[in-house]
């Protein structure tokens, strides 16, 4: 059957091409998540407590790594809202048998002192080294910074953009989101500059922010 040059043959052909493409990323997906976790199997020792803020297949791989190796570690998972994805975390940490508990978004100059260091993921990373991610990110980078606690970054080097911000308003042009600061009970995303960062774990190495830049210019120059 045809209508306007589309046929079926056409359609199923499209179907597989996209089904193709999907399973591709997701095996990528997995080799990134166990280059990263190989990157980082130095960074958690016994004792540990690790802030974790907003959902990150990641970190959670980075985290289960470390309590199947015998490494007694436990999380403290912020709510992460509007999401609540710390529901999640906990019930990730709860199956790998990992103390967790849940903590407020505002709790956090409270519980910073409690902790040896913050994981988060990255909805992005940009060419200065600073990240994109959940909200309250930003805020928990300054309270890490405030009191000397490493903020470590888990994420997938395709994830790097060849983009400069100059202020938290930028991030939104640069991904195109529908974000905006005029309604601030909106948004849901946010940048966290580069000197809040301490070092960034990629399926292709770990980085300081300093160093995506000359990473990315060697990957667009190739």
């Amino acid at each position: 059957m045809s209508r306007r040059g589309v046929t079926t043959a056409n359609i199923a052909s499209v179907k597989e091409k996209i089904k193709h493409q999907t399973e591709h990323l997701a095996q990528h997906s997995l080799r990134c998540q166990e280059l990263i976790e190989r990157h980082s199997i130095n960074l958690l020792t016994d004792g540990m407590t690790i802030l974790v803020h907003s959902f990150s297949r990641n970190v959670l791989r980075v985290l289960k790594s470390a309590a199947e190796r015998g490494i007694r570690i436990s999380v403290l998972a912020t709510e992460s809202q509007p999401n609540g994805s710390g529901k999640e975390i906990k019930k990730h940490c709860d199956k790998y048998d990992i103390p967790c508990q849940i903590v407020l978004d505002s709790s956090i100059g409270l519980c910073m002192h409690q902790v040896d260091c913050v994981f988060v993921g990255a909805n992005a990373v940009l060419e200065n080294g600073g990240i994109v991610n959940s909200i309250g990110t930003f805020t928990i980078a300054l309270c890490a910074k405030s009191l000397n606690k490493p903020f470590y970054v888990f994420t997938e080097s395709l994830k790097f953009l060849k983009r400069f911000p100059l202020q938290q308003s930028d991030i939104f042009s640069i991904l195109e989101d529908d974000n905006d600061l005029s309604d601030l009970s909106h948004v849901s995303i946010d940048y966290t500059p580069p000197e809040y960062i301490s070092e960034l774990f990629t399926d292709i190495g770990i980085f300081t922010p300093a160093a995506v830049s000359d990473e990315l210019i060697k990957f667009f120059q190739g």
